[in-house]
């Protein structure tokens, strides 16, 4: 491909997206903190075009782009689980034409929904398939029997120009002045960043440009490193708008000639970057739409001098998030800011003696999390998550260093996060075991730990913090005196409920929510 056909596209899909959107442009806007960092932040918000995603830009560019070629066509044909589809649906009903659109069987409904409340009488779906790739391979043999024409979501020329008309809308915004220094654009297929990427180049020639791909998705990274395009054996589908386990052959050849940089972000990074959009800037994104930003904090941790006085451009790129996705990026976002870690501790297995360590080293730090299963007549591991600044908890692992407590960092072990606790069953078989609720506040738990410490003595604890007024966790304790053991339950909690008489050797690990700090 000619560079010259590239910015000819650019050149063409302008006025195409000037008949859509008229003069209505995303906003440009500058992040402010309380506490600002040595660069300035800018996001460019296309959650708030009509489908909440920068999809209409391509998807309408192309298909405008078909029936200029073909005044006579009737049908286009797409392929989508998400946000691409939204953008067929509503280019279909803007420019009357019927579409065909291939969504996978598993597909949720209210996305289903969104295409069809979009396109209307305009459009019919298909639902078939258990994935992406089953979907465009159903998409492609239909093609083959129909007349229509198929809108690709990335590695087309029309769609990557129409995608580009972002950066022209940010030039414009900029007003030809102060260009920007970086710019960090997600990376799926490839079409949003080789538009961008090309365009600001085109006008910024010393721009640089970040690419910023997921981590289990990064295809295009792979694909450049190897100098030919490479599909991934498996792709994690966490941020599902980028999930792609191939780039475009277009794309590819784009990206390689215009992107400065390709870095990788963790899905707890992610988390974390969505969670500041949002308490900054009050602006809700799916996970791959703040995928830039979340790669502009990881340069500027990696890179402060370098970034430090720059201007800095990333795109909130979709906010069709889907619903049950958002506990769970709260829940992650403070593992992703550095500001919750997850400690595997060792202490003597004596009567009291966690909760002094809770007291002497821990007093002034939140505990976000509490696994802790009896094991052991010894020794005790407890699993304590602490949620306070990268500074606090470097000092908390050095508190640790100096008592000569041994701990273990296991914030990403997987049996952590599915809440798995190890037991003894014949250590814990003979335990009272309660479902606990209590008011949210500082040192609840801490001081029903300490009511009991002398008569009752600690086996079985599962507690998550997920930030509600009123707390839980399944606490199990051995004890001579049952009935002051509830007694003195009932005096320091809300609401005290026996799971059973005695404790059998089934104890469910399920997760729990709870109060926050303990």
């Amino acid at each position: 491909m000619e560079k010259q056909d590239l910015f000819d596209a650019f050149d063409a899909a302008r006025p195409r997206l000037q008949k859509l959107l008229g003069k209505k442009r995303t906003p440009l806007k500058k992040l402010v903190f309380l506490e600002q960092p040595a660069y300035d932040t800018y996001i460019k918000e296309e959650t708030e075009t009509d489908v909440h995603s920068f999809k209409i830009r391509g998807a309408y560019n192309t298909a405008a782009a078909l029936k200029e070629s073909n005044p006579d066509l009737k049908e286009i044909v797409a392929s989508s689980a998400g946000n691409h589809a939204q953008g067929v649906a509503l280019s279909a009903k803007k420019l009357d034409l019927h579409a065909t659109i291939f969504m996978p069987a598993s597909t949720p409904e209210t996305k289903v929904y969104a295409v069809k409340q979009l396109g209307g009488s305009n459009v019919s779906i298909q639902l078939t398939g258990d994935n992406y790739d089953e979907t465009s391979r159903a998409a492609k043999d239909y093609l083959q029997k129909s007349d229509g024409a198929f809108v690709h979501p990335f590695d087309d020329l029309n769609t990557i120009a129409g995608q580009a008309t972002i950066a022209d809308e940010i030039i414009a915004q900029s007003n030809g002045k102060n260009p920007f220094d970086y710019a960090f654009i997600q990376i799926g297929g490839g079409g949003l960043a080789a538009g961008v990427a090309a365009r600001l180049k085109q006008e910024w020639s010393d721009i640089k440009i970040i690419g910023v791909e997921g981590e289990g998705q990064a295809s295009m990274k792979a694909s450049i490193e190897a100098d030919e395009v490479v599909e991934l054996e498996t792709v994690n589908t966490f941020c599902d708008g980028t999930a792609v386990r191939r780039p475009g052959d277009i794309t590819f050849e784009i990206c390689r000639e215009y992107l400065d940089d390709i870095i990788t972000v963790s899905n707890d990074e992610i988390c974390a970057a969505w969670d500041e959009v949002y308490r900054v800037a009050r602006a809700t994104t799916e996970p791959s739409g703040v995928m830039g930003y979340a790669g502009s904090k990881r340069f500027a941790h990696q890179n402060p001098d370098l970034i430090e006085g720059k201007k800095v451009l990333t795109i909130l790129s979709g906010g069709n998030v889907d619903p049950l996705k958002i506990a769970e990026m709260a829940k992650r976002a403070a593992v992703g800011a550095h500001e919750k870690q997850l400690y595997r501790i060792t202490l003597d297995e004596d009567t009291g003696r966690l909760l002094e360590v809770l007291d002497e080293l821990m007093e002034d730090i939140g505990v976000t999390d509490f696994l802790y299963g009896k094991n052991s007549l010894e020794t005790a591991h407890p699993v304590i998550g602490f949620g306070a600044s990268p500074e606090r908890l470097v000092e908390l692992e050095n508190r640790f260093k100096e008592q000569g407590i041994n701990f273990q960092n296991v914030t990403n072990d997987i049996d952590v996060k599915k809440n798995n606790i190890p037991y003894s069953p014949e250590l814990i078989k003979d335990s009272h075991l309660f479902d606990i609720r209590f008011s949210e506040k500082s040192g609840a738990l801490r001081n029903l730990l300490r009511s009991i410490k002398d008569f009752a003595d600690l086996t079985y604890l599962n507690y998550n913090y997920t930030g509600e007024t009123t707390g839980q966790a399944i606490i199990g304790f051995d004890t001579d005196d049952g009935d002051a053991l509830l007694r003195e339950a009932r005096l320091n909690t809300q609401s005290v409920t026996p799971l059973s008489e005695r404790v059998s050797a089934n104890i469910k690990n399920a997760p729990i929510s709870g109060p926050h700090p303990i």
